[in-house]
């Protein structure tokens, strides 16, 4: 899972910034990596009066569906890594909940 992740956001970074594969003509033009709650990739010129695919560039799509798919599969990848070593998820939930009620009878 960790080779497709790292192979989809490889895939993302050629396609917003490669001209020869991805021509600007049927693309649009390269893309910027900007950086919110999660890093993504916006277009560089305004596409609002075009006909775009739902306001972004067709470089714009493809390109972040590739990054979010890569995030996606290098986190499956960690949890299968960690549960592969023994490590129980639901430990983490009992402890959340016994946090909460030990702050509970803390402040009674």
């Amino acid at each position: 899972m960790a080779g497709i992740g790292w192979m989809a956001i490889v895939a993302a970074f050629w396609c917003a910034t490669n001209t020869t594969v991805y021509p600007e003509a049927w693309y649009g033009e390269t893309l910027a990596l900007k950086f919110g709650i999660s890093p993504y990739w916006i277009d560089t010129v305004d596409v609002s009066d075009s006909t775009a695919f739902a306001g972004h560039t067709t470089r714009a799509a493809l390109t972040n569906v590739h990054y979010y798919f890569g995030f996606f599969f290098l986190q499956g990848h960690l949890w299968h890594a960690i549960r592969a070593l023994g490590f129980d998820f639901r430990r983490v939930t009992n402890a959340v909940a016994g946090l909460d009620r030990a702050q509970i009878t803390l402040n009674d």
